[in-house]
């Protein structure tokens, strides 16, 4: 049996009303893409679909929900490798086209999980992945 990995779903921060996602596997903490500089010039920009640097970072919003998918410890590992590969080489921000919600879903393909392809909202992410897992949210 693999440690399992742990999507983290929260509330957003400031002006964000579709909340922010993370994902770890249950030893590591949550990491989720967000624009690198975590300014609000570049959030502005990506807000308006440009795209900006991103980075894999800790939220420091309020959790919301988490979904635990239970795994095999070579998926746990395929997971933790894609988590790692994009914290040193961050892809690029762009809330609709490269968000949040698509980084955890690229993340989990990596690991050879199934995960919405049309998903870029975390509240639609959140029962996706509830139903695809047959697995209960846990609110916070």
């Amino acid at each position: 049996m693999g440690l399992d990995i742990t999507i983290y779903f929260y509330h957003g921060a400031d002006a964000n009303i579709f909340g922010h996602v993370g994902i770890g596997v249950n030893s590591q903490p949550p990491l989720g893409l967000e624009d690198q500089c975590g300014c609000r010039e570049q959030e502005s920009k990506a807000e308006l679909g440009q795209t900006v640097p991103g980075a894999l970072k800790r939220s420091t919003d309020r959790l919301m929900a988490t979904v635990t998918i239970k795994t095999a410890p070579s998926v746990d590992a395929a997971v933790s490798e894609a988590i790692l590969e994009d914290e040193l080489d961050p892809p690029d921000y762009n809330a609709l086209t490269h968000n949040c919600v698509q980084e955890v879903n690229r993340i989990l393909g990596k690991g050879g999980l199934t995960a919405s392809s049309y998903e870029v909202l975390p509240g639609s992410e959140l029962i996706d992945l509830s139903l695809i897992y047959g697995v209960l949210p846990v609110y916070y």
